[in-house]
């Protein structure tokens, strides 16, 4: 049901990136007392948008489980590095809205 909200949820799609909506309130991982994560529907994901032999999407980045934004996730594990090292490198420009409603 998660992968489905997440699907719906999509705001961009190409041929190397996946781009969702995180919902708050949800994390990202998952740790001892975490019983639902986006990285643990990630497989359905994949399965729910490129059929049974798709590769789960990899995270590019986190965002904590109290925010909800926008969240990069790659096709594949290159690409993943290069989206990785341009938000280490700080290339990619995060902005943040305290309060807002979106």
């Amino acid at each position: 049901m998660l992968a489905k909200a997440l699907n719906r949820g999509i705001v961009h799609q190409d041929k190397d990136l996946v781009v969702i909506n995180k919902p708050y309130g949800l994390p990202v991982r998952g740790r001892p007392g975490v019983k639902l994560c986006i990285s643990d529907v990630l497989p359905i994901l994949a399965k729910v948008l490129h059929g049974h032999e798709a590769e789960p999407p990899h995270l590019c980045h986190r965002l904590d489980k109290e925010t909800a934004g926008v969240m990069v996730l790659a096709r594949d594990k290159e690409v993943a590095h290069q989206v990785q090292e341009l938000f280490r490198t700080q290339q990619v420009v995060k902005k943040y809205w305290f309060g807002a409603r979106l």
